[in-house]
């Protein structure tokens, strides 16, 4: 059937890319990245992205993923932006008779482009900016607390920006914009149905025994060269260096911690990002779940695929 997709989410380390890759070779796809890290240009080791180019510059038929590098590390990148940028390539696939995957584990941003979240076309507000931009870190907690729990649940707290954000979102009266794929003939939100969503997972123990060693061997081909080049290039206060992978390592620059525990820290933010993912992939119920480790998880996911397509 035409115009149908796949979605392929779940926590980091579950290897959702590698098993798309592997689905698109066999139902001729074509991946759409929905991770809002791996949008950032230049930011390659820390986000995965240069392990898994180097995956696939190995494989005899290299398999597209686009939006990967859709913005530099000082720029910022929202969630209805992103749903834009999607479905041209949804759309964009679609008129070349092949299947999009979209495949990630930034469950917000899946939403939005899913139409599951009405959260888009909500601009920055510089009153209420401003106004944020004057509360601890603590009173953002608490605001967004009382306006959005359910997403105080699954976002970084320690991150600034995106708690600011949050609440700005939070606190602003949603309109769906003129012209977006998901706008219905009232002006309100279409979700879309004509797709599968394929979840990945495991135990934690066994996702954070995964992560560990990637971020081991992040740290051997060199992400404390990349994270050093890119705060002189960028500043600290760079959108892309305050995302997981990168504002671990602000400390040991300021000669306040040792590289160890820099890296040690980077593990343990992973682990509590996994939980996090975990948390706010439940409340789909839509998604069918599939145990990396389980024996032939692979086939038993593309015979799932297959029925579907």
């Amino acid at each position: 059937m035409m115009n149908n997709f796949v979605v392929i989410l779940g926590p980091t380390a579950t290897g959702k890319t590698s098993l798309a890759e592997s689905l698109c070779k066999k139902f001729n796809g074509v991946i759409i990245s929905v991770d809002s890290r791996q949008a950032y240009r230049e930011m390659e080791i820390g986000t995965g992205k240069k392990e898994q180019r180097a995956k696939s510059k190995g494989q005899s038929y290299s398999i597209p993923i686009h939006l990967y590098d859709v913005v530099n590390p000082d720029e910022r990148l929202n969630a209805y932006d992103y749903s834009i940028k999607a479905w041209e390539k949804i759309e964009e696939i679609w008129s070349d008779n092949k299947v999009p995957f979209l495949v990630g584990g930034t469950g917000f941003y899946l939403d939005v482009i899913l139409g599951r979240r009405a959260l888009v076309g909500v601009g920055a507000d510089p009153k209420l900016r401003n106004e944020l931009e004057n509360l601890s870190k603590d009173q953002l907690i608490e605001r967004l607390d009382k306006l959005d729990p359910q997403k105080l649940e699954t976002i970084d707290t320690n991150n600034r920006y995106r708690l600011t954000r949050a609440v700005e979102i939070a606190s602003t009266p949603k309109v769906i914009p003129q012209g977006h794929p998901l706008r219905n003939s009232k002006g309100g939100l279409m979700e879309r149905k004509n797709y599968l969503i394929i979840g990945l997972t495991a135990e934690n123990d066994r996702l954070y025994e995964i992560a560990d060693g990637r971020i081991d061997r992040m740290m051997e081909i060199g992400l404390l060269d990349e994270v050093k080049k890119l705060s002189e290039k960028y500043g600290w206060e760079a959108p892309g260096l305050k995302t997981l992978g990168y504002r671990e390592f602000i400390p040991y620059f300021e000669d306040k911690i040792l590289l160890s525990e820099a890296a040690q820290r980077l593990k343990y933010n992973t682990h509590a990002y996994i939980r996090r993912q975990k948390t706010y992939f439940k409340k789909n119920r839509d998604i069918k779940w599939f145990d990396i480790t389980d024996f032939e998880f692979d086939k038993v996911v593309s015979d799932a695929v297959e029925s579907f397509l």
